[in-house]
């Protein structure tokens, strides 16, 4: 949603485009503390409850970016709203997978299809309010209206605890973030949020700078993108447990690196056509990875769902700020085209992490490991 409202907020404020980075990279460092730190007390107080103080957060975070005429609040408005946004997350995710312990990827992956509705509709929402010459403000109030809306009717469900409550302590933490399938994970996670996030950030560039289409063409790609996302994490759910987590993820990653190469050989003319056939393609192939992924981890580690949700999360988020911006430099200093050349080397790098982590899942089936409880765990 800021995207599209950032022009307008710009002009309110008479910030530079340095300024303006600065808020997302202080949000960014906002959710990211908030997903790491918070997974651990999500385990340790309740994923509920943090999923509510996380919510009011946001509420608040919003109510300071939408109400308020002061730089300093607006900073602080980011933040706040990083932290919520960090803690939502960190709540969610978990939460739902412990709820749904026996078909843990078949509800994550139904859970994640509405960020792709939300991603889909958020955009279009902040557009609609700058073109009808509205303030930009009233954008992050309708958000947080909606947000205070979620917290009370969330706050009147009885939700039942899960089965296996765990108790967080800096020890068990530590040893997560050295416990080497969940570095592994970890890795995949960045990647390909990184890719994601990339491809996002350029593909329109990408469509009518380097192939010369029409505007149209670059923002009807976009939203197509994110609509074949939103699509392909309903089939996952179902995909996920026909295949298992490994397989199902190395397979979309098979996918993907032939996709993204479609696209980077497109040229103009009839190319920007088939380029514009492979980033549809590819946001299939990306919609279940992410959620597969963080239904393996929690299922790894069943009582410190919170704590691994949060650093797989915060890895991601990791990768979502390093590699649209490394796309940007390899760009200036050479061409777009060669820039965007990082998206199939990405998904190759993909594959290889996750066809490791299907082969350490099969020796982990073959002695018998997957039926028991990680030492970690004990």
């Amino acid at each position: 949603m800021s995207g599209p409202l950032l022009p307008s907020l710009r002009l309110d404020y008479q910030l530079s485009l340095s300024q303006a980075g600065s808020l997302f990279s202080v949000q960014f460092a906002g959710f990211v503390l908030s997903v790491l730190v918070g997974g651990m007390i999500a385990d340790t107080f309740g994923k509920r409850t943090f999923l509510l103080v996380g919510t009011a957060i946001l509420t608040c975070g919003l109510l300071l970016i939408g109400c308020f005429h002061n730089t300093w609040l607006l900073t602080l408005g980011f933040c706040t709203a990083g932290i919520g946004f960090g803690g939502f997350d960190a709540g969610l995710a978990p939460l739902v997978g412990d709820l749904n312990s026996e078909r843990r990827a078949f509800a994550l992956n139904l859970l994640h299809t509405f960020f792709g509705v939300g991603a889909f509709l958020g955009p279009l929402g902040a557009g609609w309010i700058v073109a009808s010459s509205l303030s930009w403000r009233y954008a992050y109030l309708a958000m947080a209206a909606c947000s205070f809306v979620f917290l009370l009717a969330f706050g009147a469900c009885r939700v039942r605890p899960p089965l296996r409550e765990g108790k967080a302590s800096p020890e068990r933490f530590a040893s997560l973030l050295v416990d080497k399938r969940l570095v592994l994970l970890g890795a995949l996670i960045c990647v390909y949020v990184g890719l994601e996030s990339g491809v996002s950030a350029w593909m329109f560039s990408f469509l009518t700078e380097t192939l010369r289409t029409t505007p149209e063409v670059g923002t009807s790609a976009v939203s197509l993108f994110w609509a074949s996302l939103t699509l392909g994490r309903l089939l996952s759910a179902y995909a996920s447990e026909r295949l298992g987590h490994e397989l199902f993820v190395l397979c979309c990653c098979v996918g993907a690196i032939l996709t993204s190469a479609l696209g980077l050989f497109a040229t103009t003319g009839m190319g920007a056509r088939a380029a514009v056939v492979s980033f549809v393609s590819l946001g299939f192939f990306f919609s279940g990875i992410f959620p597969t992924v963080v239904a393996q981890g929690t299922s790894l580690f069943p009582s410190s769902t919170g704590s691994v949700t949060g650093m797989l999360v915060a890895a991601g988020a990791v990768g979502g700020a390093i590699l649209p911006g490394l796309i940007g430099l390899v760009s200036d200093a050479y061409s777009l085209g060669r820039g965007m050349a990082l998206i199939p080397l990405g998904c190759g790098v993909m594959l290889v992490l996750s066809a490791v982590n299907e082969h350490l899942a099969r020796e982990r089936r073959a002695r018998g490991g997957a039926a028991q409880v990680p030492a970690s765990e004990n």
